[in-house]
């Protein structure tokens, strides 16, 4: 797509469709700018957004960082409250320490978490799932994201905004993308992930392991099917 070089001051274009793309877009818009959001795929939410294990989370799986964790509590309590129709909770979320595989022992992680202000319960339910091989786990109220919901609601309520299946060929100035649409001026090494699905009871758990390279498996807005995913 050429470049457009005639925009009005508050004029926007949006380079995107993933939840940033989207949540940008929308916000402009409530502030009364004149947005165009242009996303190469034939719809929203299909790239990174729309592919991956959709956890909404609090930072419970990065006991090594702090900042990670604050950060992660923030944007889960700003999610919830303008996007809650789009992610519901997750029943039983359960973040287990492995005896042998983990960095940190079971009585560590509980305190880093604790020290951090972050609520759970000791335990998991004996009744839901038996665990072993781990020091301990805990309980959590976490989410797990609706991804067909959330790409009907933002192609019904950005409907008159959106330019589908153009990809933007030159950006000027200043390239916000992350280093998605160009390459950035420092050495990156990209690395291909993996999410395998799996069918399975519709009440059963989600069950994390930390904390190190271990693996998740989580539910997602369908009944009944779940992803398994390195944490």
């Amino acid at each position: 797509m050429s470049t457009c070089t005639n925009a009005s001051p508050d004029s926007v274009a949006v380079i995107g469709g993933g939840w940033y793309g989207c949540h940008i877009a929308l916000t402009l818009r409530s502030l009364g700018f004149k947005v165009k959001l242009f996303e190469q795929n034939d719809g929203l939410l299909k790239a990174a957004s729309g592919n991956n294990q959709c956890r909404l989370h609090m930072g419970y799986h990065y006991p090594r960082h702090s900042g990670t964790r604050a950060q992660s509590r923030s944007g889960f309590k700003r999610f919830v409250e303008q996007y809650s129709h789009l992610s519901r909770p997750v029943l039983h979320n359960i973040y287990a320490v492995p005896s042998r595989e983990s960095l940190l022992d079971y009585n560590t992680y509980c305190f880093i978490m604790l020290s951090s202000e972050m609520s759970f319960s000791e335990g998991a339910p004996h009744d839901v799932v038996t665990l072993t091989n781990v020091d301990g786990a805990i309980c959590t109220m976490e989410r797990v994201i609706l991804q067909d919901k959330a790409r009907n609601y933002f192609e019904s309520v950005l409907g008159d905004v959106l330019e589908l299946g153009k990809r933007i060929m030159e950006v000027r100035d200043t390239d916000a993308t992350w280093g998605h649409h160009s390459r950035p001026s420092v050495e990156v090494i990209y690395e291909p992930t993996l999410l395998l699905y799996y069918q399975g009871p519709v009440d059963f758990h989600a069950v994390t392991l930390v904390d190190g390279p271990l693996c998740s498996l989580y539910p997602t807005e369908v009944p009944g099917l779940y992803t398994l995913s390195s944490v």
